[in-house]
């Protein structure tokens, strides 16, 4: 649930809007937290199935072609799914929807642009690989990683899908 307060906040830096970071902060996170827990129920579920159909397909069928061809199938889904959440916090932050709306337009987001959010995951795993290796490198310790990556990530994402919510849903 902080998810949705931090994406209202970098929502507003990528907008060039004034934002209180703290107040606006807290203030999304109370008005978002049923359906920012609602979110993370549903990953949940999501990446527990992930897991135990690749696990299943891997260990139970072997490595016949069936096994490879579902595990391929469940493995594209899995990365919909994930390309899907670029667009679920900005457009909860953004728009007052249900949950069902909510997942809905973050597929057709994700779908009807879905080279430029395939960059735009390739540039977020560029720099989760990046932070990783600096902190392996140079021992920048965990604090480094909690006080600047995950709103560097977060920001990245934002920035690059900012004109795709902004086209699609707020431009007549």
């Amino acid at each position: 649930p902080a998810s949705a307060g931090m994406s209202y906040v970098l929502r507003n830096y990528v907008n060039d809007t004034h934002s209180w970071v703290w107040a606006d902060f807290k203030d999304n996170l109370k008005s978002n937290f049923k359906q920012g827990l609602v979110v993370y129920l549903i990953d949940t579920v999501v990446i527990c199935m992930f897991a135990v159909s690749i696990f299943f397909y891997s260990v139970q069928m072997g490595g016949s072609l069936a096994s490879l061809a579902l595990r391929a199938i469940v493995v594209a889904v899995f990365f919909i799914f994930a390309l899907m959440h670029l667009y679920i916090y900005p457009v909860m932050v953004t728009f007052k929807l249900s949950i069902k709306n909510i997942y809905r337009n973050a597929l057709l987001l994700a779908m009807a642009k879905l080279p430029w959010n395939i960059l735009t995951a390739a540039v977020m795993g560029g720099l989760v690989y990046g932070g990783l290796y600096l902190v392996v490198s140079s021992g920048l310790g965990i604090f480094a990683i909690i006080l600047l990556y995950f709103s560097l990530v977060s920001f990245t994402s934002i920035f690059m899908t900012n004109n795709v919510i902004r086209k699609f849903m707020l431009e007549p």
